[in-house]
């Protein structure tokens, strides 16, 4: 996979990983709020 340059594949792993932290908070975020709607 990091044949190119390993600047490049790093910067490609650091989006990736950034765009799946933010992925898992909003999947947190959205069952907060779905569980705190169910107890209204």
């Amino acid at each position: 996979m990091c044949t190119l340059s390993q600047r490049s594949c790093g910067k490609k792993v650091r989006h990736m990983i950034s765009v799946c932290g933010y992925n898992i908070q909003n999947e947190n975020h959205r069952k907060r709020m779905f569980k705190s709607q169910h107890l209204l």
